[in-house]
């Protein structure tokens, strides 16, 4: 399952770089719009893929890491927290299993 991580973790950091560059170079300012842009888009499209995932057989575990972890993780650093800990707080309202803290 590394490697599903390790390519979307690729192909997720260089659309940060490219797309971040592209929106940065044709702004009129300084403030850094290609980042804010980049990250609004990856924290609304991690929270689609983790509902769509949760809700379709479609997805396997693997494209699930593969999207989330890896993908938006990488044009999104902070992601992989933010997606454990939206598990585990689904997992403590229905009564799941506990998660651990990292």
């Amino acid at each position: 399952m590394i490697w599903y991580v390790a390519a979307g973790s690729a192909a997720g950091g260089m659309l940060r770089f490219l797309l971040g560059t592209f929106i940065q170079q044709r702004s009129a300012t300084t403030f850094p719009v290609g980042t804010l842009l980049v990250n609004i888009t990856g924290s609304l499209l991690l929270g689609f893929l983790i509902q769509y995932a949760e809700q379709t057989p479609v997805i396997t575990p693997q494209m699930r890491a593969m999207l989330t972890t890896g993908f938006c993780g990488g044009t999104q650093p902070s992601q992989p927290s933010v997606t454990k800990r939206s598990s585990c707080s689904r997992m403590a309202i229905t009564g799941a299993r506990p998660c651990m803290s990292s």
